[in-house]
């Protein structure tokens, strides 16, 4: 994996929302040339693995406004009709008083066919196959995770294509919430009703202002993922504050574009399928600690999907808890249907205490043993005869 740079103290790539970075990067800041080939030329990938904070979690409130002002809006009356786009049903609604810009809440509305909710969940989260359906996201990862569903992120968007020499791309820190059946402590892997709330935070410590970026204030990120027999039903609702200053096509566009994002997300499911994940074993009381993941995929240009080294490649970072076991889930229809299959590379301390079982069929077991206790290991899941390319290798 690549090394880079800090902002604060990061932890590793790993999954995020952050779905409003789709329509930021425009403002009338100047960037000097200097600035640019810094910006250019920052590494994206963080130092370390090790994020699992040992103190509580900081930025309770802000989760707690930002949810309940999602539950509150979602199905609220006073929704002024924006028509459709894409079969996604477009929605606004003027929030006075609700953070510090003029945007209105936004919301998009659509149905994913033939999906569970637990496979929809890595397409809105996992960086690596975000780019697929939000061009203007440029990467992400963990500070710090406090809980399994619960972790704070810092997050980079793109300028506009042509104009990076002019305007500052825009950044986020932000804290991330999941809830599964309304449950912050659920199980993930289930097709149940899947809540996930992404919201602004303030860390000077660990994620000050970035030279060359300008910061964003995001009131609300929300997505709400609810089965619906063989479907998915998909919403996605955001208010966000671009910094800066914006002219009024600017401002157009990002009205445009935010809702649509839910389809194009179903678009990129259709398409390509979607990346590994775990499942807990609700029989087992002493799971391993998860602590980061991340996915390679290429991008798609044309319809063409264009592979990168290591492309396809899932890693898993975890901390051992003896005699605890869970499942990783991949697709064998879409996303490895071309390669036959997939390989499981494990690496790290803990690699002896590790046992894995692929039912050829979608399911990985994982077993984790006393010499893996308390000890950090990696799990690679890659197509069939590819080569793992790690730092642990």
């Amino acid at each position: 994996m690549q090394q880079g740079s800090r902002v604060g103290t990061l932890g590793l790539d790993a999954v995020i929302d952050v779905t409003t970075l789709a329509c930021l990067p425009f403002a009338n800041e100047r960037v000097s040339f200097f600035r640019s080939i810094f910006i250019i030329k920052m590494p994206l990938q963080p130092e370390r693995d090790d994020v699992l904070a040992t103190e509580p979690c900081p930025f309770t409130d802000e989760v707690k406004q930002a949810y309940e002002l999602f539950l509150r809006e979602i199905d609220s009356d006073g929704w002024e009709d924006g028509g459709e786009k894409d079969n996604v049903k477009l929605d606004s609604k003027p929030l006075p008083g609700i953070g510090d810009s003029a945007l209105p809440l936004t919301r998009g509305t659509c149905i994913i066919e033939n999906a569970t909710t637990d496979k929809i969940v890595p397409l809105v989260q996992v960086p690596g196959i975000r780019k697929l359906w939000d061009p203007r996201f440029e990467s992400a990862w963990i500070i710090r995770r406090f809980t399994p569903l619960g972790y704070e992120f810092y997050s980079l968007g793109n300028s506009p294509p042509g104009l990076g020499w002019f305007i500052n791309p825009r950044d986020l820190a932000g804290m991330s919430q999941i809830y599964i059946a309304g449950n912050p402590d659920g199980q993930p892997g289930k097709n149940e009703e899947v809540v996930i709330i992404q919201v602004s935070i303030v860390d000077k410590e660990r994620c000050s202002e970035v030279r060359g970026r300008t910061r964003m204030k995001l009131s609300l990120s929300g997505w709400r993922l609810t089965p619906q027999g063989n479907d998915v039903k998909a919403t996605y609702m955001v208010k966000v504050s671009l910094g800066g200053s914006l002219p009024s096509s600017a401002v157009a566009t990002v009205l445009k574009d935010l809702p649509t994002l839910v389809g194009k997300l179903r678009n990129t499911y259709y398409e390509y399928g979607y990346p590994p994940y775990i499942l807990h074993d609700p029989n087992s009381q002493t799971h391993s600690i998860q602590q980061t993941e991340h996915f390679h995929f290429g991008r798609s240009k044309s319809g063409v999907h264009e592979p990168v080294p290591n492309d396809k490649h899932w890693h898993l970072h975890m901390i051992g808890k003896r005699d605890g076991h869970f499942q990783i889930r991949y697709d064998t229809k879409t996303m490895y249907a071309s390669e036959g299959g997939v390989h499981v590379t494990t690496y790290g301390e803990g690699k002896a205490g590790v046992s894995i079982v692929d039912d050829g069929q979608g399911v990985i077991g994982v077993r984790v043993a006393e010499a893996a206790d308390g000890k950090r290991f990696e799990m690679v899941v890659h197509p069939i005869g590819t080569k793992v390319i790690t730092r642990n290798s």
